[in-house]
Order: C-alpha cells, then structure tokens, then sequence
C-alpha cells in the first residue's frame, strides 16, 4: 500500500507522516481496497484549525473520501482514519452481502 501526503499552508514534518502512516496501517486489513491512498494535510491558519482528507481508491472503481478538522494535525488525521475504517467496513458488509446473495440464488437453480 502507497501513500501519498500533501501538505497544504503547512510545513512537512516526518513525525507527523510517520504518525500518519501507522494510522492508515490499520486499514491494510481490506483487501478490497487500491494500491494509493491519498492524504492531504490543510492548516487554516485564521482559524488555527488542521483538517485531513483521505482519498481510498476501492475495487469496482468508487473512491472513499472522508474527512475530519481538529485543532491538532493528529486529532485530524485520527477522526479522518476513524471515518475512512467506518466507511470500508461498511462496504466490506456491502460487498459480502452481495456475494452471498448471488451464492445462494445460484444454489437455488440448481437444486
């Protein structure tokens, strides 16, 4: 899995990429999900406020997309990652109950 990090109005600090990526670890677990995943670090500097964006590409070429603001890059990027595993699990029951439905509709028409 590849991540993409950009930064926005903000200055590019390893510790906060490193943090970052052991987030986005967490959702290695899909297998359903694309090769990239893209972040994108915003400061809004009147308002002292960091937002993250994550872009997850998904099989059947939909994308995710959440986002989250927090005072601190780390509350940001936490909720965003919170927000992104919600969603991929909501597709993972989505997908699964897809392909059972069509497993047992074809077991039907063979018996």
């Amino acid at each position: 899995m590849k991540f993409q990090i950009r930064w926005k109005d903000c200055d590019r600090s390893r510790a906060v990429e490193s943090a970052v990526k052991d987030a986005l670890a967490s959702l290695a677990k899909y297998d359903f999900i694309g090769e990239n995943i893209k972040v994108e670090i915003v400061h809004y500097p009147k308002t002292e406020l960091f937002k993250t964006r994550i872009n997850v590409h998904v099989k059947g070429g939909k994308v995710l997309r959440s986002e989250a603001t927090a005072a601190t890059i780390y509350g940001a990027t936490n909720t965003a990652v919170d927000k992104t595993e919600d969603q991929l699990r909501r597709a993972k029951t989505k997908i699964h109950s897809r392909t059972s439905k069509k497993a047992k509709s074809a077991l039907r028409r063979y018996k």
